[in-house]
């Protein structure tokens, strides 16, 4: 303790107690400014977890899109090879049965890598959907909506395929042509010269789906990278 005898003044320091407390508030500003700096790195942390999140989910989501697409564009090429059909079939003298079959077994070959892709596709929805929400979702199920539609009018093309139609007109499995194949423009059971809708169809999903993760990824790409 430190005295002072100044005229009209009368007191008395306490040199270590005053220390104390400034050590104290040292010490406490210390622990203060540790917690900040400590929650702004977590912070950070937790953004670039997030943004790892984001661009990896965007970018697995993409590459699925883009595979159930160019599946089932090839799917649905036009053109039927020879190798394509079972080893020794042969149309020009094949009975209904045989055809039947042939054609199963060249769509089922066709449709395996979309069916693929497509259960990929809704696995990785499933992760999109809890980061982004249902519009993703619904994106999304408009593609696999289309990959369904594809399945079908196979199914429909192979069990129609034969069948003879009443009073002359076309062929039955005609009114499927046109989904199972995407046909030229010009080509049978063509649509005035118009693009093939289903081809229309999944283009259009593909891109809406490529938008939304582009539109969700560019929080997370510097503005000079853009």
């Amino acid at each position: 303790m430190i005295a002072t005898n100044l005229p009209g003044i009368s007191c008395a320091i306490d040199w270590p107690g005053t220390m104390s407390v400034v050590r104290d508030l040292v010490i406490a500003a210390g622990i203060v400014l540790a917690i900040y700096a400590g929650a702004r790195v977590f912070s950070k942390w937790r953004a670039i977890e997030w943004a790892r999140t984001d661009l990896d989910v965007g970018r697995r989501l993409l590459i699925a899109t883009f595979n159930t697409r160019d599946g089932f564009n090839d799917a649905r090429r036009w053109e039927v090879l020879e190798s394509e059909f079972p080893a020794g079939y042969a149309s020009g003298t094949a009975t209904v049965a045989e055809s039947r079959n042939a054609h199963l077994h060249m769509f089922e070959k066709r449709f395996e890598p979309v069916r693929k892709s497509a259960v990929q596709l809704r696995s990785i929805r499933s992760e999109a959907e809890a980061l982004w929400g249902q519009e993703i979702a619904d994106l999304t199920e408009a593609l696999l909506g289309c990959v369904h539609e594809l399945e079908t009018a196979m199914g429909m093309y192979v069990r129609l395929l034969g069948t003879p139609a009443p009073y002359g007109h076309a062929q039955p499995e005609a009114q499927y042509e046109r989904v199972v194949f995407d046909l030229p423009a010009n080509g049978q059971s063509g649509n005035g010269g118009e693009p093939n809708p289903l081809r229309e169809k999944v283009a259009a999903a593909v891109v809406r789906i490529e938008n939304y993760v582009r539109e969700k990824q560019k929080r997370f790409v510097p503005r000079k990278f853009r």
